[in-house]
């Protein structure tokens, strides 16, 4: 039996390890001739698990319990039927104590297959939405570097004409120079956060990625918010170690039971240990309840702002057109123009991040990770 589970894990592992040479080895080629590679967000995710060595292994983890249950299942079958005065401490450790755990174990392998894979694919998308918004911001911020080029052009034309003094050319000038340094910062935000999603997807970092996904406001529908805590409960890594460790510390305390008197050391320690670990496991359920309701109260902040933030930024679009037909006209002066576009900028700058948070804390409830990040 032994020698079936090793062949079958030698196996998985030479199979795993050539289909993740495989992609591997295609996207450093890609990265090579400076290919761009085209990726939906979906196609990051996927692409992101299937070059997950920790996904691996932990699939030949499940793989080998299984092997194990089968194991432990034919042992049992070969024992039959003991009569109850020859059932010993081995033959009760053999047939209770011992297939519980195996059956624990593979379960919370599962458990954590699924978990790393949702939060892989969490982590994914976080960093997919931040080369979007990154792109977006570098996009904005050209747009302002064009609005201060003409504000200082004009500034220019204006001091010829004698209708504004040289400190005006002066300011305009220097704010766009700001700006210049504005989209030098973007530039490098796009390929930090371009690294951050190839590193994530186990590609090489100077890899050409196109998204061609958009930075929309997404929803993850309805939440029923009792529904979302009860499967969070079965899912969430923590609470599933939590249960783990409460599950064979009870079949410890069973097999103890079985061997020493109530009032023994032994028994009270294995006693002691047991009612130590329902405590970690109710708190830990506690927590996870307290992290879906915070991301529950966070997203329905998110998704209230949406709506006023779209009208700030129109306002400040707006604000920005009045104060340049203003300045044509003599009636506001080159600081009413930057502090209009500085406003503007704010308004773009409060846009992405609204419409990031709002997708983050959606994708909470689509993947059920509710610890850590936002």
């Amino acid at each position: 039996m032994k020698q079936r589970i090793w062949k079958r894990l030698v196996v998985l592992s030479t199979a795993l390890m050539l289909a993740c040479s495989g992609v591997v080895f295609a996207d450093e080629q890609a990265a090579v001739t400076g290919e761009p590679k085209k990726l939906s967000l979906q196609e990051a995710i996927d692409t992101a698990i299937a070059n997950n060595a920790q996904i691996g292994v932990q699939q030949l983890q499940v793989e080998a319990l299984e092997v194990s249950m089968e194991e432990t299942e034919s042992r049992l079958r070969n024992m039959g039927n003991v009569d109850i005065a020859y059932q010993t401490q081995d033959y009760y450790m053999a047939t209770e104590i011992a297939p519980a755990k195996v059956e624990a174990s593979l379960e919370m392998a599962q458990k954590a297959l699924a978990y790393t894979k949702n939060s892989i694919a969490y982590g994914v998308e976080a960093a997919y939405y931040g080369v979007l918004k990154a792109e977006k911001n570098l996009e904005f911020a050209k747009v302002s570097l064009d609005r201060a080029n003409t504000q200082y052009k004009n500034a220019q034309a204006s001091f010829k004409r004698g209708t504004v003094a040289k400190l005006d050319v002066v300011s305009t000038e220097e704010n766009l120079k700001t700006a210049e340094v504005a989209v030098k910062q973007a530039e490098n935000g796009v390929t930090s956060a371009k690294m951050e999603l190839c590193q994530l997807m186990g590609l090489p970092l100077t890899t050409t990625l196109t998204l061609t996904s958009e930075l929309t406001p997404r929803t993850a529908g309805a939440i029923d918010l009792a529904a979302a805590i009860e499967k969070g409960l079965d899912t969430d890594i923590n609470v599933a170690t939590a249960k783990l460790t409460m599950e064979n510390s009870k079949l410890d305390f069973d097999y103890t039971a079985y061997v020493y008197a109530s009032q023994t050391y032994n028994y009270l320690k294995d006693e002691a240990a047991y009612k130590g670990t329902v405590l970690q496991y109710d708190e830990a359920k506690k927590t996870l309840e307290k992290n879906v309701r915070n991301a529950y109260n966070n997203l329905s902040t998110t998704a209230g702002s949406m709506e006023g933030l779209n009208k700030s930024l129109d306002l400040a679009k707006e604000s920005y057109r009045l104060s340049l037909l203003r300045y044509d006209m003599g009636m506001a002066t080159s600081y009413d123009v930057q502090n209009a576009e500085a406003s503007l900028r704010q308004a773009e700058l409060g846009w992405l991040d609204a419409i990031y948070n709002n997708n983050l804390a959606n994708a909470k409830f689509t993947y059920g990770i509710y610890s850590g990040g936002m």
